[in-house]
C-alpha cells in the first residue's frame, strides 16, 4: 500500500486498525516503512503514518475525551447556536467509539491533523453531530486537515455529513461519495465476505 509513495517531500497518511506491535503485518510495514523513510504514531488502532522529515510537535488521544455523555454535552455547548441533535442510545455508542479512536497530531508550519475512526453511523442527527465533533477537534490558531474514514453508508447520510459541515464552517475538500479508504482484509481479521 505504501509503494506509490515514493519521492514524495512530505506524506502523512491516517491509519485505522494500526496492526499489533510485533504481528507479522506490522513488521512487514515496519520494513516498509524504514526503506520510504517513513514513521508512524498511534494509539490504540488508529494513527498516522508520515514522513521522518515531517517534525511532529506533540499527539493526543481522544483530546476532547472518551465518555460519550461528556463530550456531547461539551459539543452542544460549544454549538449552542446550533439546534441541539436528538442523539439514539445506538448513536452514543458508536459515536463514543469513535471518541476513543480519535488522535490529533500538532505538527510544523501551523498545520494539526486529525484522524477519527468512525463506526458505520446510521442515522442523520449521527451523521451531523460528526461534523460538530471534527470541528471541535481544530484549533482556530492551526490550519486543520481531517484524515479520516467516516464510513457513511450512503448518499443520503452523506447529504446530512455535507449539511452539518456547513453549518459548522467545516470545508470538505474531497467530493461526497469518493472513496478515499483502501484496505487490506484477510481471514486473520475474520473480515472477509461470506461465501453463502
Amino acid at each position: 500500500l505504501l509503494e506509490p509513495l515514493a519521492g514524495h517531500e512530505h506524506v502523512i497518511l491516517a491509519a485505522q486498525e494500526f496492526p499489533e506491535a510485533g504481528s507479522a503485518k506490522f513488521k512487514a510495514l515496519q520494513a516498509v516503512m524504514t526503506r520510504k523513510d517513513l514513521v508512524f504514531v498511534e494509539v490504540g488502532d488508529v494513527g498516522f503514518i508520515h514522513s521522518a522529515s515531517l517534525q511532529v510537535q506533540d499527539h493526543k488521544e481522544s483530546p476532547l475525551g472518551t465518555s460519550a455523555a461528556a463530550v456531547i454535552a461539551e459539543i452542544n455547548a460549544k454549538f449552542s447556536e446550533l439546534p441541539e441533535l436528538d442523539l439514539q442510545d445506538d448513536d452514543r455508542k458508536r459515536l463514543e467509539t469513535a471518541f476513543k479512536k480519535t488522535i490529533i497530531i500538532n505538527a510544523e508550519q501551523n498545520l494539526r491533523f486529525i484522524n477519527v475512526h468512525v463506526k458505520e453511523l446510521q442515522t442523520p442527527n449521527a451523521t451531523r453531530f460528526l461534523a460538530r465533533y471534527l470541528r471541535a477537534l481544530a484549533d482556530d490558531s492551526r490550519d486543520n486537515v481531517v484524515l479520516s474514514d467516516t464510513n457513511i453508508p450512503n448518499a443520503s447520510l452523506i447529504s446530512f455529513f455535507e449539511e452539518g459541515c456547513k453549518e459548522c464552517g467545516l470545508q470538505m475538500l474531497t467530493r461526497p461519495g469518493l472513496i478515499t479508504t483502501r484496505k487490506q482484509r484477510s481471514e486473520l481479521h475474520g473480515q472477509l465476505p461470506d461465501k453463502n
